[in-house]
């Protein structure tokens, strides 16, 4: 048996894990993913896929609201 954890790809921080017997399709990774919170994606366009925990994936979604111009300032 093989152990999988996903880690995040900005902080380090591990993630979930599974049990696997060195097969992992794509379904046991995603489900990995969204069961507690992970996100796939890009910081910039340019760069390459990466693997987010829920801490870096909502300082990330707050920075692109940012610079996207979708929050709104206090006065």
């Amino acid at each position: 048996m093989i152990q999988l954890i996903l880690t995040c790809d900005v902080c380090g921080k591990p993630g979930p894990s599974a049990k696997t017997d060195g097969v992992a399709p794509r379904t046991t990774i995603e489900g990995l993913r969204s069961s507690k919170g992970w996100s796939r994606c890009r910081r910039r366009h340019t760069e390459s896929m990466q693997d987010h925990c829920p801490d870096c994936l909502a300082e990330l979604r707050s920075r692109q609201a940012t610079r996207n111009g979708t929050t709104r300032r206090r006065t």
